[in-house]
């Protein structure tokens, strides 16, 4: 499932939620400690700004660290995109773009076709996300885990309690 719409409606949250049940569901244990998931088994948490951050810093140092942590995103049990959209959003035509292009595109085809679960969080509703990342692959995402928006008139509860 992705949940998509404003700031601060919960969409983290939600999913967080997702996940405790599915986790609980299946006889194992996560536990939320400071806004992460913890415990003997958590699914592949992928705040996006930070993993593609993480993933250029890997091919800078060259090896096979890149390799290596892409296949720990195609082959979590459980893979969660935080934030889908949060990057800068490139100055190349859609899909030519290296997070696309070396990082999205093999993760979501790899994952779809071994049947991985997926959920994801993003500011965009799926049309600006077919901006972004062209339509075959938010298609291909919606179609692993299918866009629903969180409601707007849910109060943003992170400025509520800083009032």
């Amino acid at each position: 499932m992705g949940l998509y719409g404003r700031t601060g409606r919960g969409k983290t949250y939600g999913v967080v939620a997702i996940v405790k049940a599915w986790t609980m569901g299946a006889g194992l244990r996560a536990l939320e400690l400071n806004g992460a998931l913890v415990g003997p088994w958590v699914p592949t948490w992928a705040p996006w700004q930070r993993t593609l951050a993480r993933l250029r810093g890997l091919v800078r140092q060259g090896g096979p660290a890149f390799e290596d942590a892409l296949e720990e995103l195609c082959r979590a049990p459980l893979l969660v995109i935080d934030d889908l959209g949060s990057e800068q959003a490139p100055k190349v035509p859609p899909g030519s773009d290296w997070a696309i292009t070396e990082v999205l595109t093999p993760v979501l085809d790899t994952r779809h076709d071994a049947h991985r679960a997926t959920l994801w969080t993003s500011n965009l509703d799926p049309i600006q996300l077919t901006d972004r990342y062209q339509a075959r692959i938010v298609s291909r995402l919606i179609g692993m885990a299918p866009a629903i928006e969180m409601p707007v008139h849910l109060p943003d509860r992170r400025i509520e309690r800083g009032l």
